[in-house]
């Protein structure tokens, strides 16, 4: 949040773009709402987000604390879009390090927003490892600072031999969310 990108703001970076972000999905929850409600009994389309993510993996395979971040880098470039449409709410770490800082959906919010998609689209560009952002570094990015997550260069991984590059990945965690079922008839 220093600005770059539209709208250009920098002067509440620890605050707008968790604003921003958290009126664009109830903002897309009303419209798949009204869409539903107006149009789909006539129409009878399908509605789904493409969100981008660019994948994130642990510098180091077998560190738990660069595990972690990893799974921090995807709540954040992901799951901060995708959780409240197929959870419910933002991802568990987002609660966690934003605090006050990142916007609590109404129970009536929730309802609108859970399901609002009848499809998933993801726009994946590239993949970066990261690494536990230790005590006392600060990051680029105000996202991967509450993270806690430090992106890698590949500059860095030419001059960092004593990280290899992982041959295996330990196995993602088990954890499964399913779909929601569509809860509107067939129009056929």
């Amino acid at each position: 949040a220093v600005g770059e990108h539209a709208p250009g703001r920098s002067e509440a970076a620890s605050t707008e773009p968790y604003l921003a972000g958290h009126h664009l999905l109830l903002a897309h929850a009303h419209a798949v709402s009204r869409y539903r409600t107006s149009f789909w009994p006539h129409q009878g389309g399908t509605i789904g987000i493409t969100l981008n993510c660019d994948w994130r993996e642990p510098l180091v395979a077998t560190s738990v604390e660069d595990i972690a971040a990893a799974g921090r880098g995807l709540d954040w470039f992901l799951g901060w879009f995708a959780h409240p449409i197929w959870v419910g709410d933002y991802p568990l770490t987002m609660r966690q390090r934003c605090g006050e800082r990142l916007p609590s959906f109404t129970a009536q919010e929730k309802e609108l927003l859970l399901g609002s998609s009848d499809f998933f689209g993801l726009n994946h560009y590239s993949t970066k490892f990261v690494t536990a952002q230790r005590e006392g570094e600060t990051g680029t990015s105000a996202y991967l600072v509450a993270a806690q997550c430090a992106p890698v260069s590949t500059l860095h991984r030419l001059l960092a031999p004593h990280h290899p590059l992982p041959t295996t990945h330990p196995p993602p965690p088990a954890t499964h969310h399913p779909l929601p079922t569509t809860r509107y008839p067939s129009p056929l």
